[in-house]
């Protein structure tokens, strides 16, 4: 996705512009690997995207290309959130009726349709050559997988974790650098 340079994006450098455009098109914002992605060296990487992360124009940037992409789309995240729930949290029970059979497609609830990822139908019959005899059918419902979609949903609610992430004080790192200038030159 090209951006239009606005005033703001302007101010920024080639590798930062080149940071936001790889942290939007990683479908997961992983900040660090869009700076890897960007040019930025492996060692520093995720200390340089927590930085550009809490950059006011970069963050200004960021929401402004992923609204413009919604608005492109038609979709919000609400909406993924909203399908994603249905597979997620579907109850094959509303598939059937009082009597346990199977409900036809336009008879079930939108939420047990929304999680069918496929029907099967097998026709079965009874006897063989001219004496054969459909007595009726097989249908097998293949849903989407819900520990996929609950997966995706607690990722995207921050639920799994594997590393820790450290938020630090503005100028943290400045100051680090500072006083290991003064450590050698006190050496």
């Amino acid at each position: 996705m090209s951006a239009k340079k606005t005033p703001l994006l302007k101010k920024l450098t080639p590798m930062t512009r080149a940071f936001i455009t790889a942290y939007i098109e990683d479908l997961e914002h992983n900040a660090t690997r869009a700076a890897i992605t960007a040019g930025f060296s492996k060692k520093t990487a995720q200390e340089q995207s927590s930085r550009l992360l809490k950059n006011p124009i970069v963050k200004e940037e960021i929401e402004r290309r992923l609204k413009a992409i919604e608005v492109k789309a038609d979709v919000t995240v609400a909406d993924v959130i909203s399908e994603l729930r249905k597979i997620g949290f579907v109850d094959i029970r509303n598939a059937y009726g009082e009597l346990g059979g199977m409900l036809p497609i336009n008879k079930m609830p939108e939420d047990v349709a929304h999680a069918i990822a496929g029907v099967d139908t097998e026709e079965l019959f009874q006897g063989a050559g001219q004496d054969r005899e459909r007595i009726g059918d097989t249908v097998k419902l293949r849903l989407h997988s819900k520990v996929a979609a609950l997966e995706l949903i607690g990722r995207h609610l921050k639920m799994f974790t594997d590393k820790v992430q450290v938020d630090f004080a503005d100028g943290v790192f400045d100051r680090l650098e500072r006083a290991r200038e003064n450590a050698k030159q006190a050496r």
